[in-house]
């Protein structure tokens, strides 16, 4: 469960900070619109700060990384690969969620591929892997059938919510 808690907290950093960066560059997303609604034609310095503060939170999400690769495993090489692999799962599984979007699917499929897997890149990077020596390995993670079937059926659901739209 602190597991399932700790990298979704992360992802949703890293998705945070790379939208808020890619809103404050290009001038477009709901934070571009958010922003222009309420300050008018957003200037150098709003544009500047909203990067500025994507940074920090990119900053945050890579501690928060830190912190799990130091209680998960003092083998290096094991945070390596439960962040790959979770890294990996969570861009694919929004891909194959943008499939089932019926109005733009390869739009759909691209911003994916934008907000998940380029947005969490830094789950791939060196600077996420906490110190090797914090704490003593603390065995091999259970697979649990109900974990995963529930799993399942909750991402099949957004899927088919996902493709529906939202009326």
């Amino acid at each position: 469960m602190r597991l399932l808690l700790l990298l979704t907290m992360t992802i949703s950093i890293f998705w945070f900070a790379g939208y808020l960066i890619y809103s404050a560059l290009l001038n477009d997303g709901d934070l571009y619109f958010v922003a222009r609604d309420l300050f008018g034609n957003p200037g150098l310095a709003l544009r500047t700060g909203g990067i500025a503060v994507g940074i920090a939170f990119y900053w945050l999400g890579i501690q928060a990384m830190r912190s799990f690769t130091a209680r998960i495993s003092h083998d290096i090489r094991r945070a390596r690969r439960l962040l790959r692999q979770s890294w990996l799962a969570a861009s694919l599984s929004g891909c194959v969620a943008a499939l089932a979007y019926a109005p733009d699917r390869l739009g759909a499929i691209g911003q994916a591929a934008l907000e998940i897997g380029a947005a969490c890149l830094p789950m791939l990077g060196r600077v996420a892997i906490g110190p090797a020596h914090a704490n003593p390995d603390t065995g091999k993670i259970g697979r649990s059938w109900a974990w995963i079937s529930v799993s399942l059926l909750v991402f099949a659901l957004f899927v088919v919510i996902l493709g529906r739209g939202v009326p």
